[in-house]
């Protein structure tokens, strides 16, 4: 009898794993079957209804999803919004990367259903107006969908909860943004030259080539179609005396113009690499590896000449070292919109490991 009960469990914790195994495999299958996801970098895909969207909350959407991106000499906005209806959603539109559903709940319009149902059978992320799933129509996919009683509700909680929202719509993008900027693959020998002398694991392109290799300082380069992205790593030492009065954001800015006005030369003498003070940089704390690190973002130009463009610009102080690490990316693209550039050495930036 014991040996019939013992058997009896087996063969449920089979029909289990069975049913496991089965649910898995239908979704693995439906995932290989899932087509490609569309769009530029940072292109996002807005539903909503038309009277909505011309209104006050259409208002506050673009508000918060399509504000200026920092430190661009031309505005651009954060993301390139693509809005249509609801009845217009489908076909190729359903491969968008990133789309955002918008509606109150108080109507009954298709798209208010839609996103209701969508409420009523995933209420259980625990958010009251925002729910987000991955890879539903394409992948890698983000859809989000935003929710309220009332247009007036939803658009003061987005409002309220921008960075919630602006880091939901970034996440997909974040990785198109990574995966461009590494088209071409690593260079293996590149990228361990930047982990043995500058104590940074970052992998380096292969499109980009080297410039100037020193020491403490070391710059790479990548020209394609008229568009140049630089990407440069540089240590400086600590001054003597470091305490907690040490002023980082001048550190970080004049160690910048140092290796500018040594390094970064025009064909006109006496031009070199300067930042733009008339647009003052923008310096705020960021954090890369859960380290707390200094983000500047500004102009540069050339001194005596009519070049210049964006720069991306992070400080972290190694104190176990006693350094400065200062990573900078900067680019020069005249006839190009410039954040699809700085977004792609953006993220090449914020995924190092410090070593």
């Amino acid at each position: 009898m014991r040996y019939s009960i013992v058997f009896f469990f087996f063969l449920i914790l089979l029909s289990f794993s069975a049913c496991n195994s089965s649910d898995s495999s239908k979704r693995s299958t439906k995932q290989k079957s899932l087509p490609d996801s569309a769009g530029q970098i940072d292109e996002v895909l807005v539903v909503m209804d038309d009277n909505e969207w011309k209104g006050e909350l259409g208002k506050v959407i673009r508000e918060i999803l399509a504000e200026d991106y920092p430190g661009l000499p031309q505005i651009e906005p954060r993301f390139d919004l693509v809005h249509i209806p609801f009845k217009a959603f489908k076909n190729l539109f359903r491969r968008s990367s990133t789309i955002v559903f918008v509606s109150p709940s108080n109507c009954e319009t298709d798209l208010c259903n839609h996103v209701k149902e969508a409420f009523s059978h995933y209420s259980k992320q625990g958010s009251d107006f925002l729910i987000s799933f991955k890879d539903v129509y394409a992948r890698p996919q983000k859809v989000i969908y935003l929710s309220a009683p009332d247009a007036s509700g939803l658009a003061s909680n987005i409002l309220v909860n921008n960075d919630r929202i602006l880091k939901a719509v970034s996440e997909v993008e974040n990785n198109k943004a990574y995966r461009a900027a590494y088209a071409s693959r690593t260079n293996e020998s590149f990228s361990e030259v930047v982990k043995k002398y500058f104590h940074l694991d970052c992998p380096i392109p292969k499109s980009y080539r080297r410039v100037v290799d020193t020491d403490s300082l070391i710059w790479f380069r990548q020209d394609i179609e008229g568009a140049v992205s630089n990407l440069v790593f540089h240590v400086k030492q600590l001054p003597s005396g470091y305490n907690d009065d040490f002023d980082l954001p001048s550190f970080a800015m004049q160690a910048r113009n140092e290796y500018g006005k040594e390094y970064v030369l025009s064909e006109t003498k006496g031009s070199y690499m300067v930042i733009d003070t008339v647009f003052s940089p923008i310096q705020e704390k960021h954090s890369i590896d859960n380290k707390a690190v200094l983000e500047s973002r500004g102009l540069w130009y050339l001194s005596k000449d009519y070049m210049g463009g964006p720069f991306l610009n992070y400080a972290y102080v190694d104190e176990a070292r006693q350094k400065v690490i200062l990573m900078d990316a900067w680019v020069y693209a005249p006839q190009f919109k410039k954040r699809p550039q700085i977004r792609r050495l953006e993220e090449i930036m914020n995924r190092v490991k410090f070593l």
